[in-house]
């Protein structure tokens, strides 16, 4: 609304609720997987969406499994926002790590709208 009147525009977030509903995203989109068969010790990583550089330890200790395990570039890039999976789905994938037939499992959440979302990656 603010670029009309030649105003910087500003991005209003809501970090309580994210604070009170964000973890459930990453929960149902866990849920979604899991219904179609898979099971969490099927994939050798999960990469969620990181809005910040603990979301490793915090997903971890949720799903009871080794942070290492979870990938999280945000410690070093920070949040990159919607470009967060993509940027290190494609560095993961390049990086040698994987051996054919891994699976890793993507997790996507938008706390602010409340949606969910992801994906599983076969190598």
């Amino acid at each position: 609304m603010d670029v009309g009147k030649g105003e910087m525009t500003r991005f209003h977030h809501n970090t309580e609720a994210v604070r009170a509903n964000g973890s459930q995203l990453f929960e149902l989109g866990l849920q979604a997987v899991l219904s179609r068969g898979y099971q969490l010790d099927d994939f050798r990583y999960i990469l969620p969406h990181q809005a910040n550089g603990y979301i490793d330890i915090m997903l971890a200790e949720a799903l009871g499994i080794d942070p290492q395990r979870i990938i999280n570039d945000a410690k070093g890039l920070g949040n990159l926002g919607s470009a967060a999976i993509w940027v290190s789905f494609a560095k993961l994938v390049n990086s040698g790590k994987l051996r054919r037939g891994d699976k890793v499992l993507i997790l996507g959440a938008e706390a602010t709208k409340y949606l969910y979302g992801g994906f599983v990656y076969h190598h």
